[in-house]
């Protein structure tokens, strides 16, 4: 997608442009360029789908993929953009782990725990450095950790089940390569310190 075509489809301070099945994946592979081009012109971002606008109400998959990302193209905060991206990466993992039933739990006991390949009996790979995570209280998880939501214990992964950063596009398009590595490593880490972490490595600081 080139930004003179980019240029030709404002109208009114938004750029507009229309999704068949034939351009879904072109505009989602633009998203960086289409984010830069908005964030320069000051520009708002709309698709339309069949003749409305889409947002997150979209039962398409695929195209729900796109109304997130032209979402956070429309949030300029940067701290409020990634959270948004935070939040909305964590429900869709959620939703996903919830649908398949992946660790299959039962009586506090997951898939690892119950065949007895995991270090400890229960909770699943709830734990930290060795001990039961410090944020696992009465049955669940206190914060809210999106590197804790994409980890996929060894079970899960030799079944083709793992969430990588560099295959989700709300990661993909919005975070460098530091930022990625970040959301990935910091396991038993509070939101907004993620965040933090987000901002700085963004600006080149890398020291927290």
């Amino acid at each position: 997608m080139r930004k003179g075509y980019l240029k030709n489809n404002i109208q009114d301070g938004t750029l507009v442009l229309d999704l068949d099945k034939n351009n879904l994946n072109r505009i989602i592979r633009s998203t960086r360029m289409i984010n830069k081009f908005c964030d320069r012109k000051n520009l708002k971002f709309e698709v339309f789908y069949k003749g409305k606008s889409i947002n997150e109400k979209v039962k398409e998959k695929k195209v729900l993929v796109l109304a997130q990302l032209v979402k956070a193209i429309n949030i300029k905060n940067i701290w409020d953009k990634y959270s948004y991206i935070y939040d909305t990466v964590c429900d869709n993992v959620g939703k996903e782990f919830k649908e398949h039933n992946y660790c299959k739990f039962h009586n506090e006991q997951c898939v690892e725990n119950i065949y007895g390949k995991s270090c400890r009996s229960v909770n699943g790979c709830c734990y930290y450095n060795g001990e039961m995570c410090q944020y696992w209280k009465n049955g669940k998880c206190q914060i809210s950790c999106i590197s804790c939501k994409l980890f996929t214990c060894r079970y899960l992964r030799k079944k083709g089940i793992k969430f990588s950063p560099s295959k989700i596009p709300l990661l993909k398009y919005f975070l460098n390569y530091r930022q990625r590595s970040i959301v990935e490593d910091n396991m038993s880490t509070p939101k907004e310190e993620i965040i933090d972490k987000l901002f700085f490595a963004k600006k080149g600081i890398f020291s927290i």
